[in-house]
């Protein structure tokens, strides 16, 4: 902005003084920064997409009111079984048991704000099957919408072992009573 009001002020010098030639060459620099500007916008979005994208843990955006996806990133797609153009097609209770759905309702539509997480939660495959995700979520503004970005980590493989772990010490108490 200094730098701005201080070219604004130059340009206006110079044409108090007559000196029509630095206001052209002026002009000239504009469309040059702007394009500078919104080449250096459009690489830092290509940046962040990717890191979107290519996230290890599955991540999507969904619409804050009607709790449709607006994004899901590769991960996603791979992990759930669903094609993008599904998810797209989908809400965040599409992809929860019945029993759960309402709850999940009621979560997605709290008035929580700000980067939280909202613990494990029961999420279903496109084949029917069911996995342990940890979710953590953030408000954000998706091209003008109020939207939510999620990341949910598959706990399934480490609740089971937990679980395994669990059986094994209670039989080790039990054979240790007998």
């Amino acid at each position: 902005l200094r730098r701005r009001l201080a070219e604004a002020e130059q340009v206006n010098e110079a044409l108090t003084k007559g000196q029509i030639d630095a206001v052209v060459d002026a002009a000239h620099q504009v469309p040059l920064l702007l394009r500078q500007a919104q080449d250096a916008l459009r690489e830092s979005e290509e940046r962040y997409r990717h890191l979107f994208e290519s996230n290890p843990h599955s991540m999507w955006v969904t619409d804050r009111e009607t709790i449709r996806y607006l994004a899901v990133n590769d991960t996603a797609v791979a992990s759930y079984g669903y094609s993008r153009e599904e998810f797209l097609s989908m809400t965040l209770a599409d992809i929860r048991p019945p029993e759960d759905r309402e709850r999940a309702l009621a979560s997605a539509r709290s008035g929580q704000r700000g980067p939280r997480s909202v613990g494990v939660w029961r999420h279903l495959r496109k084949d029917g099957s069911r996995i342990e995700a940890e979710v953590s979520m953030q408000d954000l503004d998706w091209e003008g919408h109020p939207a939510r970005l999620v990341l949910a980590h598959d706990v399934t493989e480490r609740q089971q072992l937990e679980e395994q772990l669990r059986q094994s010490q209670k039989m080790e108490a039990v054979g240790r009573l007998a």
